[in-house]
């Protein structure tokens, strides 16, 4: 027997294997609507541009901390990271692995 799936909700209750897979349908076709949204989004924000270098930093900066930082994780990191406020992320970059490197 496998095991159940459950609803979220207060109380855990079984979900059918059909009303199972009805849901995840849901789930990954809202999925691709966000996806489509912040594609054509992108294409016509001129600022995405500044949230998506800063994401791609800070994704970089995690890497390279957690590899300077063997023994920590990810959930150290991001502690590390927020006690720095919202300094610039060079100085960030800085303050926790001392690398004066681009951010990208």
């Amino acid at each position: 027997m496998s095991p159940p799936f459950f609803r979220k909700s207060r109380k855990a209750t079984p979900l059918s294997r059909e009303e199972s897979v009805r849901q995840g349908k849901a789930v990954r076709a809202a999925q691709a609507a966000l996806g489509s949204v912040e594609a054509v989004r992108g294409t016509f924000d001129p600022m995405y541009i500044s949230y998506t270098l800063g994401k791609l930093a800070i994704r970089k900066l995690a890497a390279d901390w957690l590899a300077a930082h063997p023994d920590k994780a990810l959930g150290d990191f991001h502690d590390a990271f927020l006690a720095n406020a919202c300094a610039p992320l060079p100085l960030i970059r800085h303050a926790l692995i001392g690398d004066d490197s681009p951010p990208l």
